[in-house]
């Protein structure tokens, strides 16, 4: 039975503490071979890390201001609006391949989408901000 190492300096959960340690894991090589096939690594020993002195920079603390939208990257953001809503509509049946139906038919369809634009503009928003992988 080997005598304990004692390793100083360990810093755990900001304390730091010196231990006594009677086993460590570790692994015999061949010279030279650092890692394995699986780009493993293969060091002899392993050992926990002793502490490192850390720069710690002066910070210099300033006054939080209240976030207002004026001075935010929302600035010049627009929000939307009955008339902006209205053109957008307009735009998109504009662009769209209108089935053959009558004209009257043709403008209940219209007006039945156009009472329910926000919900469809709002769904569009939200699925084409997630990923596409979900």
């Amino acid at each position: 039975r080997r005598s304990p190492k004692v390793i100083p300096n360990i810093e755990m959960y900001d304390e730091v503490k010196t231990y006594n340690i009677s086993r460590f894991n570790y692994r015999i090589v061949k010279q030279g071979q650092v890692l394995n096939e699986c780009y493993m690594s293969l060091l002899k020993v392993c050992m926990p890390r002793l502490r490192q002195l850390r720069y710690k920079a002066q910070t210099q603390y300033r006054v939080k201001e209240q976030w207002v939208v004026e001075k935010s990257l929302f600035s010049d953001y627009i929000p939307d609006s009955a008339s902006l809503i209205d053109r957008m509509f307009e735009s998109d049946w504009s662009m769209i391949q209108k089935p053959k139906l009558s004209e009257e038919d043709l403008a209940k369809v219209k007006a039945e989408l156009k009472k329910i634009y926000w919900t469809i503009r709002d769904a569009f928003k939200y699925y084409s901000s997630i990923s596409s992988s979900t």
